[in-house]
Order: C-alpha cells, then structure tokens, then sequence
C-alpha cells in the first residue's frame, strides 16, 4: 500500500516519521509531507534531519514547502489577473470538490485568510491576485503528490491549514482513505477520523448502535462521567495541561518578559535562520515577519492591560437566574475555522439572546488564551457583546468547570463546553459541526426550536458515544512521540512508544483493511 503522511510542524513530525517507518518496514510505500511553513521557513530543518533519523529519502519518502514558498515569493508583487489560471482552479473545483467549495477550504487557513479575525502578523499582499496565485500553486503541489505516488491512503494528526484540506478533498474525490487521528475531547483518548472530523465518524455511529442493541453498562463511560462530575475538570486531559501553561501567560510579568526576549534575543535568531526570499527589506508573502510580530506582541499587551479595566468584563458572582454558559473560542481556532460556517461569536450570542425567554441570562467568558500573545481580539469586540441586554461577562480566570453545574445549558460554536454540559444534563446549542454532534442533546441552533430544546435534559446516547471513543480510540502521548527522534530516550519511554506506536497501527490497519472488504 502507498501512504501518504501529512505532518505539522515538529511534535507531529517525529510521530508520523516514526509510524511510517514502521509501516514502511511492513512492505509499504510511504511519503511524508511537511504541511507547515515553519519547518523551512523559521528553523534549520531539524525536523528533516528526524525524517532522515527514521530512515527516510528526500524526495521519494520525504517532501516539504521550500521550494513552494521560494516559488511563490517569485511572483511580482503587481501580478496581473491573468498570472492566475483561473480556468484550472475551476476545473479543480469540478472535478474533486464534493463538499466544500475552494474559498471554503483557504477559509480554513489562518495563514492566507485574515478576513474573519484578528491574527495580523502575516504579511497578505493587497493585490488579491497574488492570494488566488497561492491556492493553485498549492493545489498543484497537492494534486502532483497524489499523480506522482499514486497513494491508496492519507494518514494524518488533527487538520490544520490548507495543505491537508486540499490533500482531504481530493483524497475524498478519489474515494481515497483519508484518516485523521485526532483527539475526541475525551480524557487522553485520540480517535481516527475519516471525515476530517466534520461531525462523528459513520463507524463511531455503528459502534454506538451495537452498544445500544447489546444492552451494554458502557462501564467506561459510566465511570468517566462520575469522575468528571465530581472533579469538575476539562474534559479532556490535554487542555488541562494548557490551562496550566494559561495561567502563567496570563500575567503581566510573563508578558512583559516575553516582550523583552522578543526585543532582545530573538532578534539574533530571525537574522541567521529566517528565510527572506524577497529580501532583507521586503516582507514575504502570507509569512510572518520578525516586525509585525512585535507590533501585535506590544498592541496584545495593551489590550490585555485594558481587558482588566473594564469592570464589566470581570464579573465574578454568576447569574442568578436561569442562564445559559457561553464560552469564547480562541480565535483563530482550526477546529472552529474548520467545523463551523461561522466564526462571528457576535452574531452568534445575538442570536442566541433573541432567543431566550425574559428572565433568562447569557454568561459570557473569554478564553483565557485571547489574552496572551498575538492572538487577540480588540477590546471593543468583547464590549459589544456586552451591551446585549441579557449578557453577562465572567471573570476569564474563573473555571468552566464551576460554571457548568450552575448554569441551564451551555452554547458555543463548537467546543468542548457543549460535550462537558451533556455530561452534566444540560442542554447545549452549536453553530458549528463538532465531532461529537451526534449526542441528541447538543442541538444545532435553531431560534425556533431554542425554548423548547431548553427542556431536553436528559440524554439517551451519550453514554453510548463516550464508551465508543473508549472502545475505538487510542491513547498517546503526542508530546513524548513527538520529540522522540530529537533527543535520547530512557529505556522505559522507548517501550512506552513502541506500545503506543503498536496501537495506533493496529487501529489504523484495522480500519483500512475493513474498507478494503467492504469494497470487495
């Protein structure tokens, strides 16, 4: 079998090298692609010197975006209309875009797409010829993988940014395996998807129906709900260690001294390893420069500092009444760029507070990332949404897990929030198509449904969803396999790999081999 591998960045790197080279050891073709623009961009290909580690071939097993971006930093700045080939990118559409249009898909990027949120310190010429003249270089990029290697699967790790989106859509054009394994916002367990996680896999379905059928305790889930109730944690382990990590970020002092490093020694490291393809004094394209990073760095300080001013977004004592939680996403989030027609929080909560009934409140919080780094709305953002008549912010400090027990639903558009409220019996309300939309209580929001879905409490297959990702999913620590070629391993966290890397591979073995009897 020829696979193909997608990669991000360094810690998804080493995994998918070290699982390519196992399989690649099994008899099968393997190439991977780096689908980030740090790895050649920003450092001195440390991550290709682990793909060599692994046993890799540049070229043949092994691909990344330098070339791409020295292609595309090329193009003259006042590139006319006709450097684009807007024929082919039209009969790209037609011929591999099923479900998402290609706008749709550079929608999902951070990167060449800053129209719907905050994040500036990418360099997005005016001329939006130049924007069109990326997408195709990169769907001929993508396409030629695909002629070149003739691949049977794609395999990958979560779905950040435009290379995997093109790579999933012409994948799912070629009715071509295409799995993610990503995590199912349940405890530390990660899940292959085969839909690039718009919404729950068919086969978490199926699994879920047999449990039902069976009559099944679903002991798993049981326990995990006890335990989630009575800890009030994050739902999944991951985002626990983030909060942690949060907490410190957030305070002025680690601010001001991250300001410093920037202003100091970082500017050492962007002389000798930055590329700059277009020049010293020329900022590259749809590529973050060493300046603008330092003007949302300051610009994100202030904000930050003015965030804490305002009284009214630093509210500590909950509502009284009925109210329904509403936790911000971190914007830009790939999840919610990706899962969602929407990222427009705004137009979201206005919505939601037309729908409730008199009496009832919306308890807003921020999450506690918008106020570190670049990643920051303005504060006139969060007034806004304040000035809605039932809306009340909370304290960004105060945990999701204390406000979920109080509250009388939860809404988002589609994070973690909507699940953990299940799990607590209430209701929640999603604009977005989050891998767990199949439990019967997160309702797609409606304004003329909204009252009613108020009173649906109870749900009666969450259990059955949450012991499916415990029966299907796989447990890894990214973290210790996405550093494992680049540094000495104790014997113990060599074995500790080797039993992860055994399990995601009877997994994903498993999956493709009971595509190939279905299509037999």
């Amino acid at each position: 079998m020829k696979i193909l591998f997608l990669a991000f960045e360094s810690d998804e790197a080493q995994l998918l090298a070290r699982l390519a080279q196992r399989l690649k050891s099994r008899g099968h073709t393997v190439h991977i692609a780096s689908t980030d623009h740090f790895s050649v961009t920003h450092t001195r290909g440390e991550v290709f010197d682990c793909y060599r580690k692994a046993g890799l071939e540049e070229g043949r097993e092994f691909s990344h975006l330098g070339e791409f971006y020295a292609a595309l930093n090329r193009v003259p700045e006042d590139l006319p209309e006709d450097g684009v080939d807007w024929q082919y990118l039209r009969a790209f559409e037609e011929k591999y875009c099923r479900a998402f249009t290609l706008l749709d898909l550079a929608s999902w990027d951070p990167i060449i797409s800053g129209a719907f949120h905050h994040r500036n310190i990418y360099y997005r010429p005016e001329n939006k010829f130049i924007f069109f003249k990326f997408i195709e270089m990169m769907l001929r990029l993508v396409e030629g993988l695909f002629d070149t290697h003739g691949f049977d699967a794609v395999i990958t790790l979560n779905f950040q940014y435009i290379m995997k989106a093109v790579a999933f859509t012409i994948a799912d054009a070629k009715d071509i395996p295409f799995l993610s394994v990503s995590p199912c916002r349940i405890s530390d367990l990660l899940v292959i998807f085969d839909n690039f996680s718009h919404g729950t896999p068919r086969y978490i379905v199926e699994e879920m129906e047999r449990l039902q059928a069976a009559g099944d305790a679903c002991a798993d889930a049981a326990q995990y709900i006890a335990w989630l109730k009575a800890e009030r944690r994050p739902a999944y382990t991951e985002f626990e260690h983030t909060m942690i990590g949060l907490t410190q970020q957030t305070s002025l002092w680690n601010r001001l001294r991250h300001l410093f490093w920037l202003t100091t020694r970082y500017p050492k490291s962007v002389l000798l390893i930055n590329k700059h393809y277009r020049g010293w004094f020329r900022r590259d394209y749809f590529l973050p420069s060493y300046f603008t990073m330092l003007k949302e760095e300051i610009l994100g300080l202030i904000r930050r500092i003015g965030y804490f001013r305002h009284k009214q977004l630093m509210v500590r004592e909950l509502p009284r009444g009925p109210f329904v939680f509403f936790p911000l996403h971190q914007i830009p989030e790939n999840s919610v760029l990706t899962l969602s027609r929407t990222i427009n929080e705004l137009e979201c909560l206005f919505q939601l507070s037309k729908a409730l009934p008199p009496g009832w409140t919306i308890a807003v919080k921020i999450n506690p990332a918008m106020l570190t780094t670049f990643d920051t709305h303005p504060n006139r953002y969060y007034l806004e949404m304040s000035r809605l008549p039932n809306v009340q912010f909370l304290d960004p400090r105060m945990r999701s897990g204390e406000i979920i027990g109080h509250a009388s639903a939860v809404a988002a558009i589609s994070g973690t929030a909507l699940l953990e409220g299940a799990i607590f019996g209430k209701p929640g309300f999603r604009w977005g198509r989050p891998e767990f939309e199949v439990v019967d209580t997160i309702h797609a929001f409606d304004s003329k449904c909204a009252r009613a879905q108020l009173e649906n409490t109870e749900s009666r297959n969450l259990k059955y969803y949450i012991q499916a990702c415990f029966n299907l999913g796989v447990r890894l620590d990214v973290r210790l396999l996405g550093r494992s070629l680049a540094r000495s391993l104790t014997a113990e966290q060599e074995a500790q790999c080797v039993r992860q890397l055994e399990a995601l591979e009877a997994r994903i073995t498993a999956f493709l081999d009971g595509r190939k009897l279905k299509q037999a």
